[in-house]
């Protein structure tokens, strides 16, 4: 079998199965031929008590097995057929769809192959689908043991070489883990093989379909014609120089119309862009918003100052954006956007009460935005970020007056929310705090024990954690992310060198030094230190003779 397991729970496919001795066919076709029937050496090793006075057999001679093959095929079992796509005399089957047999068993389109697949994996079936049109063909009559077709127009037929694409198997509900073999055998009712026609359709053509034998042995024993003598291989049924005459019998057929693609792919293929801007007089996407008498109080008074501006909505045409807001060199706008900036301060402004009572406080417009940034006030002056887009452009002050009556209106529901929120509030507040202190105690740790060591000693003692640290590197003038254990051969020292083991061997103090009576006066830390620095390089890996002979080559020769 060849393919991979299913990525979704419900459906998985594969380029085909092979069961039994097919399975260990692995001889792929040569120049297009292959044999009528696939030869293989079987081989009995037998065990048992032998008769007074006889001999022991233990293994029989070498049987050579003939499978059953393309020439020996004469027709198919109706049961073998579950359905065909569409179903036979559909009036309205879509233009963009193929034409499809499904079969109950799994390895059908390829049990009679005796071929095994090619270098890239694939593997010609045996049978193959015709969809052609009715000039394209004539059935013949008296044909016997199989019904049989006369294609007139060879052009129809498919290039066999590619039928490996034309067939797969396909299962259903998921595998639940079980490699496929386990569901062929326990629920083989979950895995079918499907035969695809490649031809495309044509809108408000009527077609017939028929399942046919890919190889010319097949079709000639289909047809009640006798092989000839000695024949040993089988050939395509058709190929590029076939002519018109070409009779093939067929195995199931199904008659169909195609008409205009209807599925949700073609409609969608349909659908054209339309420029909407200035469509019958209307501007779609934005609306003209008066901002020319917002009040005394924020210095612009004239209409002819100020205008109108366009306030863009949720949909817009593709490509068009409302206009900038004010445009360059609009002298009125930036007035207006000043006047704005210049209430807005004063909103955040504290009277002064020494001295008695203040001043009323001013009334202003509303800061939007402002409990999610520091000094609010300040940021109005920063055209970089987006708390001024927000309060100093009337069409956006619009919008956000919007949503804030929204807000008004769901006030109850809003905070009956929040509420049903605070238990896992106070959750993760708690999560949070833990985290916290977990940073700062193993950050305190780090500076206090390990950040006081040498870089080569903390390369050393963290040896163990190496794989999940991660930092950033740049390879070859390309930035990325590795981590510590890969950083390290980059720096010329190997993973054994900071391993526990050696840690362990190169310790001065250490039991084994001791017990040799031997001073050790080089640590691990020093010797990484000359492989970063190159002061001292390892011994380079041994170098295998390539004439010695070894076990490997001598195996499962003759």
């Amino acid at each position: 079998m060849s393919g991979t397991p299913p990525t979704s729970e419900n459906y998985g496919f594969y380029s085909f199965v092979r069961q039994g001795l097919a399975a260990t066919i692995t001889t792929p076709p040569v120049g297009g031929a292959v044999p009528l029937r696939y030869q293989l050496q079987v081989e009995i090793d037998l065990s048992g008590q032998p008769l007074p006075g006889a001999s022991n057999p233990t293994r029989a001679p070498v049987t050579t097995v003939s499978l059953v093959g393309p020439g020996d095929v004469v027709g198919v079992h109706p049961n073998q057929f579950i359905r065909s796509e569409p179903k036979d005399g559909t009036p309205s089957f879509e233009s963009n769809r193929l034409a499809a047999v499904e079969l109950s068993d799994a390895s059908f389109p390829w049990i009679f192959t005796p071929a095994g697949p090619d270098s890239a994996g694939r593997l010609l079936p045996w049978v193959a689908l015709l969809v052609l049109e009715s000039s394209e063909f004539q059935l013949a009559s008296g044909s016997q043991p199989l019904p049989s077709i006369t294609i007139t127009d060879p052009t129809a037929l498919p290039p066999l070489s590619e039928s490996w694409a034309w067939a797969h198997v396909q299962v259903t509900g998921g595998t639940g883990g079980s490699p496929l073999s386990s569901l062929l055998n326990q629920t083989p009712s979950q895995v079918f093989s499907r035969v695809i026609s490649p031809r495309a359709l044509s809108e408000g053509t009527s077609y017939s379909a028929f399942l046919v034998p890919a190889f010319d042995a097949t079709a000639q024993v289909g047809l009640g014609n006798p092989l000839p003598t000695g024949t040993t291989t089988t050939g395509p049924a058709w190929n590029a120089n076939t002519k018109p005459g070409l009779r093939l019998p067929f195995y199931y057929s199904f008659a169909f119309q195609a008409t205009a693609s209807g599925d949700f792919e073609s409609l969608v293929r349909r659908l054209r862009p339309t420029p909407l801007t200035g469509l019958h007089g209307v501007t779609v996407g934005a609306r003209p918003m008066d901002v020319s008498n917002p009040g005394t109080a924020w210095g612009v008074s004239s209409a002819a100052d100020a205008g109108t501006v366009q306030l863009g909505g949720a949909l817009r045409p593709l490509g068009g954006a409302p206009p900038e807001w004010p445009s360059t060199g609009d002298v009125h706008a930036a007035t207006f956007q000043t006047n704005v900036q210049t209430l807005l301060q004063e909103s955040g402004a504290t009277p002064a009460t020494s001295g008695g009572p203040g001043p009323d406080p001013a009334v202003a417009p509303p800061i939007y935005g402002g409990d999610f940034v520091y000094e609010p006030t300040t940021h109005l002056t920063n055209e970089a970020v987006w708390f001024p887009q927000l309060n100093l452009d009337p069409r956006w002050r619009g919008l956000a007056g919007i949503g804030s009556k929204v807000v008004q209106s769901h006030a109850t529901m809003l905070l009956a929310a929040a509420w049903q929120q605070y238990p896992g509030l106070r959750e993760a507040n708690h999560v949070l705090r833990h985290s916290q202190f977990s940073f700062a105690v193993v950050g305190r740790m780090l500076s206090k024990h390990l950040g006081r060591l040498p870089s080569a000693s903390q390369i050393a003692l963290t040896a163990g954690v190496h794989g999940q640290l991660r930092l950033r590197a740049t390879i070859a003038g390309v930035p990325t992310t590795i981590t510590v254990h890969a950083a390290l051969p980059l720096a010329g020292i190997n993973a054994p060198f900071v391993s526990p083991a050696t840690r362990r061997v190169m310790r001065p103090s250490g039991s084994l030094w001791a017990r040799q009576g031997v001073t050790f006066g080089t640590s691990p830390q020093v010797v990484i230190a000359r492989l970063s620095y190159g002061r001292i390089t390892l011994v380079p890996p041994a170098r295998v003779l390539g004439a010695l002979a070894t076990g490997a080559s001598n195996l499962g020769g003759g």
